[in-house]
């Protein structure tokens, strides 16, 4: 019985030594970045997308019909490196780099951080992020 109440207590130890990394790594992984390209007047500003809608129009077999509607939010900035960002805990599986004045993000201490955009904005405004190639440590 004590070796299982044992067990037990150290199970949740490990999840909360799990769990408690998502804080760490949301402010020190880099993941990508967002340098200006030739053809950028304005830097472009990091945001973290996942498509939650799409088109009705008929694919190929295997492929996946079109990004009809977008949700997006401000990505998280490497607190030791602020040039480089994540969307880690933001529930977000792509990573842009928008033109400045594309759309309005809410502001940073607002209840409601995502917004819900076209995707024709995010195709025409946004550019998948620079993969980071370096050492996260």
């Amino acid at each position: 019985m004590h070796f299982s109440k044992s067990i037990i207590v150290l199970s949740i130890v490990a999840i909360g030594f799990i769990n408690g990394n998502d804080d760490y790594d949301k402010g020190n992984i880099r993941v990508f970045s967002c340098p200006m390209w030739n053809t950028d007047t304005l830097p472009r500003f990091p945001v973290c997308a996942r498509v939650i809608e799409r088109t009705n129009e008929p694919v190929e077999k295997g492929e996946e019909r079109k990004a009809k509607t977008y949700e997006v939010q401000r990505a998280n900035t490497v607190v030791k490196d602020p040039k480089y960002f994540n969307c880690i805990t933001l529930k977000m599986n792509e990573n842009q780099c928008c033109t400045e004045g594309a759309f309005q993000l809410p502001a940073e201490n607002a209840k409601v951080q995502v917004i819900k955009l076209d995707a024709g904005i995010v195709r025409g405004k946004c550019q998948a992020g620079t993969p980071y190639k370096g050492d996260n440590q």
